[in-house]
């Protein structure tokens, strides 16, 4: 797969096999914009040429032109409320319902959706590699429980399993999402491996 760009920064994205072309894309929007190759599919993230609101653009051999993200079928989806992150193959977000779920990046098919510990819970976290990290604030039930700890859950972004799920009661300081289900976690200065 090669990302090319015109001097306007306009993308053309074409895929190979064995020497031969498999497709490529129509000519994307200009303006500046900075790539990932996943698998069959492009993201570009990156503000088009007189716009001030920095956004993404996929392409695939689906579909030959440039598209928002998710297309129709995040368009008919419930309203989000945090986005957990983005890469070419999964979106991981929240919506209204109190719900964490992923859509597929080009045609926006629901490809899994889980619960949050409450629908008003301050969800945080990040996308890398397959991998999610999520937090989401646990509401205290006792005058016992500690302020502020948080439910942390590592998930595969495509299938939605749940590698970690563990209440934590010191302030997370960093998450960092690994490739195979794992994270790098960083809790009171230590930072610890955690998943398969």
């Amino acid at each position: 797969m090669t990302v090319c760009s015109a001097p306007d920064g306009a993308l053309t994205a074409t895929a190979f096999q064995d020497g031969e072309q498999l497709w490529q894309s129509e000519p994307s929007p200009a303006g500046t914009w900075s790539v990932r190759l996943d698998g069959a599919s492009v993201l570009a993230t990156g503000t088009e040429e007189g716009a001030e609101v920095a956004g993404e653009i996929v392409a695939t051999g689906q579909h030959a032109a440039w598209a928002a993200p998710g297309g129709d079928g995040v368009r008919q989806a419930s309203a989000f409320t945090a986005r957990i992150g983005i890469d070419a193959a999964a979106m991981v977000v929240t919506n209204d319902a109190g719900q964490l779920l992923a859509y597929d990046t080009v045609d926006g098919t629901n490809l899994w959706t889980l619960p949050l510990t409450s629908p008003d819970a301050e969800v945080a976290g990040s996308l890398a590699q397959g991998t999610a990290v999520v937090r989401d604030s646990l509401e205290r039930q006792t005058p016992l429980t500690p302020r502020g700890a948080e439910r942390l859950r590592v998930l595969d972004a495509a299938s939605g399993e749940v590698t970690v799920d563990t209440e934590v009661a010191e302030r997370i300081e960093a998450a960092h999402p690994l490739g195979g289900g794992r994270a790098l976690v960083t809790v009171d200065g230590q930072t610890l491996l955690l998943g398969t």
